[in-house]
């Protein structure tokens, strides 16, 4: 029998309760083009896929916030390539702190960003990944006016003891409007 370290009990405990969401969730099912917030998350990256990594870097972020004391946030982003990252959001509390970058963790500011969104509901798979990419990448396809800036990553919402069927995530795109070309002068 596998025992969960007492670490990742206190994580979902922790997120089942977080004060702060970062921003509002996209109802599973729908996609929409919303704006996220300016704020300050925390990063590790590792070499490698992500579903083949994530536990290792959860652990660094979570070793990070709780020794900073710093309260737990929905959601966690991921990005999902060759070079995969996994990002906390800091809290309100947070504000006016100052946290020092580690060898494995580097706390980043972020301007506001607008992201192609799109909700799911189930378990945190590859395949469920790819499914919303393909939207995403689709809506892209459907509006012409808008053009890629960024990778497409992940957004899960809930801990790890939630049940998979109830689990909530998004699939974001960095989007921006493509630029008006002047008019030419006559």
């Amino acid at each position: 029998m596998r025992f969960l370290p007492l670490s990742t009990i206190f994580f979902a405990v922790s997120a089942a309760s977080a004060v702060d969401n970062a921003f509002k969730p996209t109802t599973p099912g729908e996609l929409e083009l919303k704006s996220l917030p300016a704020c300050r998350i925390i990063e590790t990256k590792s070499d490698g896929a992500y579903f083949e990594k994530n536990n290792g870097m959860f652990m660094s972020l979570f070793r990070y916030i709780d020794s900073n004391k710093i309260e737990m946030t929905a959601p966690v982003e991921a990005k999902v390539s060759n070079t995969s990252a996994m990002r906390f959001y800091l809290g309100a509390g947070t504000s006016g702190k100052s946290y020092a970058d580690t060898d494995k963790v580097k706390v980043i500011e972020l301007p506001e960003r607008q992201v192609a969104a799109y909700g799911q509901r189930g378990s945190y798979t590859e395949e469920r990944f790819k499914r919303g990419a393909e939207k995403v990448t689709s809506w892209l396809t459907e509006h012409p006016d808008y053009e890629a800036n960024g990778d497409i990553y992940a957004v899960y919402w809930d801990g790890p003891f939630k049940p998979g069927l109830l689990k909530t995530s998004e699939v974001h795109l960095p989007v921006r409007k493509k630029p008006v070309p002047p008019t030419p002068a006559k």
